[in-house]
C-alpha cells in the first residue's frame, strides 16, 4: 500500500517513522491490541533525494498510519494532560504573584520611611 492509498482509505500519518520494518510492525501490533486500525506503509524515494546510491522507488523507511479513532484518543489524552497541569500552574502563578506583591509592599514601605525621614529633616532644618 502506498501513502496515497492509505490516505484514501481513511488512514493518517501518526508521526512514527522507522528505518527497519520489524520495529514498526511491533509498534503497530501494540496499537492494534488497543483497538486501533493501523497500516505500515513503505516510504519510497521520489527520485529527488541527494544521497549516493538512492534510486527512485527505493524503500527508504517505513511509516505508521492509523485510523481516525487513534487521533481522537490522542486529542482526548492531550487535553487530559493539559487539564492536569492547570492546578499546578495556577498554584505556581499564585505563589509568584504573592512573592512579587510582598516585594512591592516591602519596597513601598522602605520608600515611604525614606521619604518620611527626608521630610522630617527638611522640616526640622527650616524650623531652626
Amino acid at each position: 500500500m502506498t501513502e496515497d492509498e492509505a490516505r484514501d482509505r481513511g488512514y493518517s500519518f501518526t508521526g512514527v517513522y522507522e528505518y527497519h520494518k520489524e520495529d514498526l510492525v511491533l509498534r503497530a501490533a501494540e496499537m492494534k491490541a488497543k483497538g486501533y486500525r493501523t497500516v505500515v506503509v513503505p516510504s519510497r524515494a521520489s527520485g529527488y533525494e541527494r544521497h549516493a546510491g538512492v534510486k527512485r522507488g527505493m524503500v527508504l523507511g517505513y511509516s505508521l498510519y492509523a485510523g481516525r479513532r487513534y487521533f481522537v484518543d490522542q486529542s482526548i489524552h492531550d487535553i487530559q494532560v493539559e487539564m492536569q497541569g492547570i492546578p499546578k500552574r495556577r498554584s505556581y502563578l499564585l505563589g509568584e504573584y504573592n512573592r512579587l506583591l510582598s516585594e512591592v509592599n516591602a519596597r513601598e514601605a522602605r520608600l515611604t520611611s525614606h521619604l518620611t525621614g527626608l521630610l522630617n529633616e527638611r522640616l526640622t532644618a527650616k524650623g531652626k
